[in-house]
This record gives C-alpha cells, structure tokens and sequence, in this order.
C-alpha cells in the first residue's frame, strides 16, 4: 500500500474517532472523576453511566434474585442492573 494513502486511512480514522467522542461529550458533558472502585462508562440519556463491577461488593452488594427469564448484569451507578433479553 501506499505510503500516502495509508497516512490519509490513518487520519481519517483518527478524526472519525474524536468526532464520535465530541460528539458524546456534548451530549453528557465532560466525564466526571468516578467513585472510588469504578469507572465512567457510556453516555446513556445525556447522563454519563458510573460503572463499579470491578468491585461490585463495595458498591451494589450481594447480587439479588433476577426475575424469571431475567439475569443479573454489571453494577451501575450504586444498583444491580437487571437485564431480561
């Protein structure tokens, strides 16, 4: 390939990726500092999701009893989310 065009496939790709992330930073914000023991994950519903699975005992709990035909996912902002796919 082309020296050239792997520079320009390289741009592109680089700008295409600080578009999507301006594009979640203007919908949400900057990302805040996260709780000790998790992490900032997506923008969902102009509100940043703090995501504390690493070490959900501290933050969630025990994890409870899902709902028939449901499951138990990741720890989110304090509370087990409960995924029923």
């Amino acid at each position: 390939m082309n020296p050239w065009r792997r520079c320009l496939l390289i741009v592109v790709g680089v700008l295409a990726l600080s578009s999507f992330a301006s594009a979640q930073s203007l919908t949400c914000g900057i990302e805040p500092i996260p709780d000790v023991g998790c992490r900032i994950g997506r923008c969902v519903d102009g509100a940043w999701e703090q995501v504390c699975d690493q070490n959900p005992g501290l933050s969630c709990g025990i994890k409870p009893i899902p709902s028939v035909g449901c499951r138990i996912g990741r720890c989110v902002d304090g509370a087990w989310e409960q995924v029923c796919d």
